[in-house]
């Protein structure tokens, strides 16, 4: 119908980039008209593969998870492949669980998010000799694949940030660090910046909860009740941090210069809400995350560690604390 040969028309469907617009409608309409839908199964079989790629998350509930994950799917259908989400809640057994289902389905790849996982994990990838790629790390040395940012470097910019501001009662509301390897990164860079100024009675009060704003409110409570209470709070997510924002406002504490407060991630809702925040550029990571896939599956040799750039977006609620607030208003 659309006067063309079957390989025109497969590579239409399948590398619709490779075809010229005009002839890509002939056969899109030639496809209206059939209602004709490809069979899959014998795609595969020919090609011995099954033009797959699993994406295995901890979670889809906070914009960066989402904005990888969209990017990811959009670099893989412009290549003619399409993404299976499996979510783990954090559990490193149900990770390796899901990660068996998609072998057993022939995925031709898989994106994690961090860098520990269960050895059974690793185990069942090298035995199915499926390529894969960590994001949200960068471990250059580290024997893994991986497209992300150092953790502990990160934190280590939120905490210059408030010591440069003159803060040193600084505590931090920190994602549970147990199996999230990204949450421990940033803890101990934390911790590290701190030791490292040379006060060898700085103790960080740090309070883990799970990464909601009802957690975040708790752990800003907490905080708050010591008997020398933090000038500033570090989040390890934006989102904790607007739980520790509301608390704040709810206890009277409205200026940052009260409270200074800063997050990680920079979420859509952060900027509107002043929110001091390293930017994660979440959709570059993704899509380089599925360059890394799609170039060793062409057969590639693609560079073992990309490291991506990330910057701190101070906002309104970070600024000197009270005392040096007062002593520097004209």
């Amino acid at each position: 119908m659309a006067g063309v040969s079957t390989a025109t028309v497969s590579r239409a469907l399948s590398l619709p980039g490779k075809v010229s617009a005009g002839l890509r409608a002939r056969i899109q309409a030639a496809v209206a008209t059939l209602q004709y839908q490809p069979n899959i199964a014998a795609r595969m079989l020919a090609a011995r593969r099954s033009w797959t790629v699993a994406a295995i998350v901890p979670t889809i509930r906070n914009n960066v998870s989402a904005s990888c994950l969209e990017a990811i799917q959009a670099r893989l259908e412009a290549a003619g492949y399409t993404l299976l989400i499996g979510v783990t809640g954090y559990e490193p057994e149900r990770e390796y669980q899901i990660t068996e289902a998609f072998l057993a389905r022939g995925v031709d790849g898989l994106i994690y998010t961090g860098a520990s996982h269960l050895p059974a994990t690793y185990a069942a990838l090298e035995r199915h000799h499926v390529p894969f790629v960590n994001q949200c790390v960068f471990e250059p040395d580290g024997p893994h694949p991986c497209v992300g940012f150092d953790n502990r470097e990160a934190a280590r910019l939120v905490v210059q940030h408030l010591l440069e501001l003159g803060h040193r009662r600084i505590g931090m509301v920190a994602s549970i660090q147990l199996a999230n390897d990204r949450a421990a990164g940033r803890i101990a860079g934390v911790v590290e910046t701190l030791a490292a100024c040379g006060d060898p009675g700085w103790r960080v009060p740090i309070i883990e909860q799970c990464s909601t704003i009802d957690g975040g409110r708790a752990g800003l409570a907490l905080l708050l009740a010591l008997p020398t209470p933090p000038s500033a709070v570090i989040c390890g997510n934006d989102i904790l941090a607007y739980g520790a924002l509301f608390e704040a406002r709810d206890r009277g504490l409205r200026a940052a210069s009260e409270l200074s407060v800063i997050g990680f991630g920079d979420l859509d809702l952060s900027e509107q809400l002043g929110l001091s925040t390293l930017h994660v550029p979440a959709a570059e990571i993704g899509r380089l995350a599925a360059e890394y896939l799609l170039a060793r599956l062409a057969g590639g040799a693609p560079l073992h560690a990309t490291r991506i750039e990330i910057r701190l977006a101070a906002r309104a609620s970070t600024a000197p604390p009270r005392a040096l607030a007062v002593d520097s208003a004209p």
